[in-house]
């Protein structure tokens, strides 16, 4: 996680970072962290639907549903043929 908040301070606008740095805090335990990480993602990458899966993923652990809900609708939305778990 650290290698990513690194890479993070030197290029800030790199949506895949965010994307990858909420994963690994995803699978850490670290639900609230990871969510910001993957709202940055989204924020500067709209159209990406893997963060928008992993931000509806998060938002289901931290018991918010209607906000699981819309970001892995907006996922769907985007690659229909994504798998959501």
């Amino acid at each position: 996680a650290a290698a990513y908040s690194q890479a993070l301070e030197i290029h800030p606008f790199y949506p895949k970072a965010y994307k990858l740095h909420g994963g690994v805090l995803l699978a850490l335990g670290r639900m609230a962290e990871a969510e910001k990480q993957l709202e940055m993602a989204v924020e500067q990458s709209p159209e990406y639907a893997e963060a928008w899966c992993d931000l509806g993923t998060t938002r289901r652990w931290l018991n918010n549903p209607p906000g699981a809900a819309a970001a892995l609708c907006a996922a769907v939305k985007l690659k229909p043929h994504l798998v959501v778990g």
